[in-house]
């Protein structure tokens, strides 16, 4: 069983690795985008904002770490179908996710509870897709 190590996010994807992401383990294989070899071996880094989340995260992300291309894919549609059924179940509607929104003249920045877009949208959502 690997060791949850609560981090500080922000800071290691501003001084270290711009798309760290919110759940990260140890990964030294160059064929991988997100080699990660500052994370010690046996852990998993987890940003602290997100500790209330630790068991779903990894949930998620044990049932995917193995899987790449079509597998991981099919996996993924698998569990948004899921999260379709709970969202209905729930009553939840895109609108409850909005928090606020913000606009410049070039784009529209918008705030969402992010917690409840991977419990009932989207179980890889960090950040809205990107580091910005």
């Amino acid at each position: 069983m690997d060791k949850i190590v609560l981090v500080d996010g922000h800071k290691i994807r501003m001084f270290q690795d711009l798309e760290c992401p919110i759940v990260a383990r140890r990964q030294v294989d160059p064929r991988y985008y997100d080699v990660r070899v500052y994370i010690p071996q046996g852990e998993v880094w987890v940003d602290y904002p997100y500790h209330d989340e630790v068991k779903d995260l990894l949930e998620w992300e044990d049932a995917v770490l193995v899987l790449g291309g079509a597998a991981y894919q099919a996996k993924r549609e698998e569990k948004v179908k899921q999260l379709a059924l709970a969202r209905d179940k729930d009553g939840i509607k895109l609108a409850d996710l909005k928090l606020k929104s913000e606009s410049t003249t070039n784009a529209t920045l918008v705030h969402v509870n992010g917690r409840l877009v991977r419990k009932y949208f989207d179980p890889d959502f960090i950040f809205g897709g990107h580091h910005y």
